[in-house]
């Protein structure tokens, strides 16, 4: 399963595993609108740490002698006691080559007008801080970083003017054009299901969709056409009802 490279409009970058560019697609949908995003398959070197939030030592270490439990001492835990253990966790490149390498990949990649600047500005020279990119100037790369940003605001505006079905339900539920249609295709072209329960279940799901985005009257002649099967399908992540634009 291939690794993606996922820009997005802001000064951010993720790597998300995904079967395809559809899946890929519906993974992003769960923390933001992708639409101003690009991606490419990352196949670059790749070295992450993962660590668990929590300061520790060991009492009375010699060197000399093995250790036990009992030496080890224990800090501040306050951060996993009383919160989300996986969501506390800290991530940063690893040490070492590779680890720089995975950094450096992905700023040439993801953040490559900031990347031309600073190979421009130390043309081969160890980065080590005692030389830097002019502060105006790299003002100036951060905003055209932003490029993507500044082309999403365009494109939100231009759908606000659209008045169709699914530019309001992508407008409305911050959704990209391409997954809004999908599940008012969803919706409309329904098959049999041998989740019954389940289906009565996204059935309800389809109906608060489109009475959040003000389409009710739309979704009448829909759940009309759907009423008169014995069973139906219509799938959508429960996340795009809650989920806004990417902080």
């Amino acid at each position: 399963m291939p690794i993606y490279l996922v820009r997005w409009p802001d000064l951010s970058a993720s790597l998300v595993q995904a079967e395809g560019e559809e899946h890929l697609l519906d993974i992003l949908d769960q923390v933001g609108n992708p639409d101003d995003c690009e991606w490419s398959i990352y196949e670059g070197p790749l070295f992450i740490d993962f660590r668990l939030p929590v300061e520790w030592n060991i009492q009375d270490d010699r060197h000399t002698t093995s250790i036990g439990p009992q030496q080890a001492v224990i800090g501040d835990v306050r951060s996993i006691v009383t919160g989300n253990i996986v969501q506390a966790m800290q991530l940063c490149l690893a040490g070492g080559d590779d680890g720089y390498e995975t950094g450096a990949e992905v700023l040439r990649l993801a953040f490559p007008k900031l990347h031309a600047a600073m190979e421009r500005f130390y043309d081969g020279k160890p980065l080590d801080g005692e030389e830097a990119v002019p502060e105006a100037e790299l003002r100036r790369i951060l905003r055209a970083e932003l490029e993507r940003f500044f082309q999403g605001t365009w494109r939100r505006a231009q759908l606000g003017k659209k008045t169709d079905t699914i530019s309001k339900l992508a407008r409305d539920m911050d959704l990209p054009v391409q997954l809004a249609r999908k599940y008012a295709e969803m919706a409309v072209n329904s098959g049999k299901s041998k989740y019954y329960d389940a289906a009565l279940g996204n059935f309800e799901l389809a109906r608060k969709c489109y009475s959040k985005a003000g389409l009710s009257t739309e979704w009448e002649p829909r759940s009309a056409q759907l009423s008169g099967l014995q069973t139906f399908e219509f799938v959508i992540p429960r996340s795009n009802l809650c989920s806004g634009p990417r902080k």
